[in-house]
């Protein structure tokens, strides 16, 4: 059961934890409607889940840099990292209207905004199978609650090491997580690092000011053995996210503290599958959920670092579509 929770907790606490039992809620929709259903619950997962799936992809692209500085040839660091993403409010409902759905209508036409994965509502709308007569109400639908919690963590250790030419390779990664029972997570990333400084006319004279440009790769992969009704041995679940930053990062660094600044170009591909043979309700149903959520967007970031001999302490605060804050504690050697 620890090894179970851990790694859920790896794989997005909220994100694997919620849409096991409430995409579990949206299969009752083949009760009434079988076959002709299917498209309406991808469609209403997809909103459901539309904000952890972006989350994601925003989670594995930051916790890269903590300064412009270069490491001298062959120094390094290593840090422990956590990247929190965290949804603002409007992100916490979606509109039902917008899903076109084909065979359900609101019971309660005027009642049409439902609670996403990362919100919570008590007076939920109702769902009614088209073509059902009203009064027959054992069909109904209530939209399933969200977890109530806007934050995504994201722990990773984070390293790097100087090259010529004012290079640095970054790295990040979490140690590969593999259950028999339970499922598998892999987390990884690689980056390159220039400092640009002696380019620039005038900063160059400036001792303490730099100024480096950033591109990085990130890699996840995990799936989750499922506890949804009407499983088999075969059945899991797959999230997976592969995402790009491309950084301009300026730092003034002074013997203690730095502080430092960046202008982000990002860009994720997230995927969640629902895999595996499946029967509800008498329905037959093969890799039921495939989910895709794709983004590019401009964010600016802002930290500072404590630098005591060896020993790093690090934060900053990502401001975009989904706000980030990421803390760190280091070593960096030369």
């Amino acid at each position: 059961m620890k090894n179970n929770f851990f790694l859920t907790l790896l794989l997005l606490l909220p994100f694997t934890l919620y849409s096991q039992t409430n995409i579990g809620d949206f299969f009752k929709l083949l009760k009434s409607q079988k076959e002709a259903a299917k498209q309406d619950i991808n469609n209403l997962t997809e909103e459901f889940l539309k904000p952890h799936g972006q989350m994601v992809g925003v989670s594995i692209n930051s916790g890269w840099l903590n300064t412009a500085k270069k490491h001298p040839l062959f120094g390094f660091d290593i840090s422990i990292t956590t990247a929190a993403t965290i949804a603002n409010s409007s992100k916490k409902t979606f509109d039902i209207n917008k899903c076109n759905l084909e065979t359900y209508e609101l019971v309660n036409k005027s009642n049409h905004i439902t609670p996403t994965s990362v919100g919570g509502m008590e007076d939920r709308p109702i769902l009614h199978p088209k073509g059902v007569p009203s009064n027959i109400n054992d069909l109904d639908f209530e939209m399933p609650d969200g977890a109530n919690f806007r934050i995504v963590p994201l722990p990773m250790v984070n390293l790097g090491m100087g090259l010529p030419l004012g290079f640095e390779v970054r790295g990040k990664f979490i140690p590969q997580i593999k259950k028999k029972n339970y499922g598998q997570l892999s987390f990884w990333g690689i980056g390159l690092k220039n400092e640009i400084t002696d380019w620039i006319p005038i900063v160059k004279f400036v001792p303490f000011v730099h100024m480096s440009v950033f591109a990085g790769y990130t890699n996840l992969n995990g799936n989750l053995k499922t506890t949804i009704p009407g499983m088999s041995d075969d059945q899991e679940i797959n999230l997976s996210s592969k995402a790009f930053t491309s950084k301009f990062l300026v730092s003034a660094n002074f013997p203690v503290i730095a502080i430092y600044a960046g202008v982000n170009m990002d860009n994720y591909s997230t995927r969640f599958n629902l895999n595996g043979n499946f029967n509800f309700y008498g329905t037959n149903w093969k890799n039921p959920i495939k989910l895709k959520y794709n983004k590019s967007y401009l964010n600016a970031n802002v930290g500072m670092r404590l630098k005591l001999g060896f020993l790093s302490i690090y934060g900053d605060y990502s401001m975009g579509d989904y706000d980030v804050i990421t803390a760190g504690v280091g070593i960096t050697f030369l």
